[in-house]
């Protein structure tokens, strides 16, 4: 009697310590299996985050599916390469350095392969935790998630100003590559130098408390440092920002230096649209939106080819699907890879509701817990310069942030002796004359006004006696 209760506990132990086993029988899956696949691999990650491999036999398909249901107690974010991503494929980093702990993750954004120094070079933005770090590219999609704990492929569009008493200044992009007519924005939580050309100027402002980057939707009042004409790959250190512009953008840069020097406040102001975007890469082919069919037929044989694919997207009910197909194995009898078309019935049939087409081929990747999973097609896991990364933790509630302001005396520690003689002191900059107090503007604005009211009398009355005859 004792030998089979032992084996019982036995098998109830190992059952346990098997990762997924029989975790989730009691919870159901929140989408359908297609017709045609069955389940392989099954693990309950979290409550409500769970990851589930399905397999077809005609045509061969191996497809790793993630899921986060809302209100799970975690997140989506976007983690981004940073200098490692800048130069060569080598020194990238793969999407299992980028998930770190994280429950699981896919690669992101396409990224461009002609030599660049800006780092990362997404074919489209990136918005990471709400702060834009690049500007998304009106050309492309993007894939998005929400405050709100949603996911959306609206068009994501980004603009920025710079005023300065007279001066109004239009950027053009952030942290890109700046063309010949270009103003673009270099911010020091992405880049440590905007690598530009020497044709052009630089102007650099010292955000307030050091910060890395702006605010979006909210102004920020910021102070000139220097300017710098005719050098180009001007440093960005922290608690700055870099403006530089070429041609005619190079000229407005040395109008507003001219205008005020060091010390000079300027005020940038960052839109993005939607306001609610806490997450954001840059992605390609909408497959569905709002449950409908938004894939418009293509001849393009990277889109009508099997190919390895990575896909992002949501339920119906607002759970939050990421998605691999394996490919280009088919002389090893293994996964083929999926055309979009065939992508796109899949989905239908899963009963997703949105789903956008990320970077594919050699680049499809799934991690779950700092390991890749999935067979990558080029044999092992390709660098990549963005991850979707789902881990523990809320979005926290999207607030419309107040302006940044300039800090009171005495000045914050600031990266230098270049910045700390110019900005952060509660006084206007030097040779300002003082601010005139409420008494005095009253009593002037009376002044004034009175003048005026006699000279519209007199004017009015002209020609005529300012009294009436006795």
């Amino acid at each position: 009697m004792r030998r089979p209760l032992a084996s019982a506990l036995f098998a109830v132990v190992t059952a346990l310590q098997v990762p997924g086993a029989a975790a989730t029988a009691d919870e159901p899956l929140p989408f359908k299996v297609p017709p045609g696949y069955r389940v392989t691999h099954r693990e309950r990650i979290a409550p409500g985050v769970g990851h589930v491999r399905l397999d077809s036999a005609r045509p061969r398909h191996v497809v790793e599916v993630g899921f986060t249901r809302p209100r799970s107690g975690y997140r989506v974010t976007v983690e981004h390469a940073g200098e490692r991503s800048a130069g060569p494929d080598r020194d990238l980093e793969g999407t299992s350095g980028l998930c770190g702990g994280c429950a699981y993750a896919t690669n992101g954004d396409y990224a461009w392969r002609q030599p660049s120094r800006v780092v990362g070079r997404p074919i489209g933005g990136i918005v990471e935790r709400g702060v834009v770090l690049v500007s998304p590219d009106p050309r492309h999609q993007q894939a998005s998630y929400t405050y709100g704990g949603g996911f959306t492929t609206k068009r994501v569009t980004w603009s920025a100003r710079v005023t300065s008493g007279r001066h109004a200044l239009t950027v053009t992009g952030k942290n890109v590559p700046r063309d010949a007519g270009g103003l673009v924005l270099y911010t020091s939580d992405y880049v440590r130098s905007t690598g530009t050309p020497a044709a052009g100027a630089e102007l650099t402002l010292a955000l307030p408390g050091r910060a890395g980057n702006l605010v979006p939707n909210a102004p920020t009042t910021a102070a000139v440092v220097s300017f710098a004409e005719g050098a180009g790959d001007g440093a960005v250190r922290p608690g700055t920002v870099v403006l530089s512009g070429a041609g005619a953008q190079a000229t407005a840069l040395r109008r507003l230096w001219n205008g005020g020097g060091r010390g000079t406040r300027v005020e940038v102001t960052e839109a993005l649209t939607p306001d609610d975007v806490w997450a954001s890469v840059g992605a390609g082919h909408i497959l569905l939106r709002e449950g409908r069919r938004w894939l418009a037929p293509e001849n393009a044989p990277h889109l009508t080819t099997t190919h390895p694919r990575t896909f992002a997207g949501a339920m119906r009910d607002g759970t939050l699907i990421h998605a691999t197909v394996d490919g280009r194995e088919r002389n090893a009898g293994r996964s083929v890879g999926m055309p979009l078309e065939e992508a796109l019935a899949f989905f239908t049939a899963l009963g997703a509701r949105e789903v956008i087409n990320l970077d594919g081929g050699g680049s499809t990747t799934f991690v779950r817990a700092g390991r890749v999973v999935n067979r990558p097609s080029d044999g092992y896991e390709r660098p990549v310069t963005t991850a979707l990364v789902v881990g523990p933790g809320r979005v926290p509630r999207h607030r419309a942030a107040p302006p940044p302001s300039a800090p009171r005396r005495p000045r914050p520690d600031l990266p230098d002796a270049e910045l700390a003689a110019a900005v952060w002191v509660d006084d206007a900059p030097p040779g300002t004359p003082p601010a005139p107090t409420p008494f005095v503007v009253w009593v002037a604005t009376g002044n004034a006004g009175a003048v005026a009211l006699a000279f519209t009398v007199l004017w009015v009355r002209r020609g005529r006696p300012l009294l009436p005859p006795a």
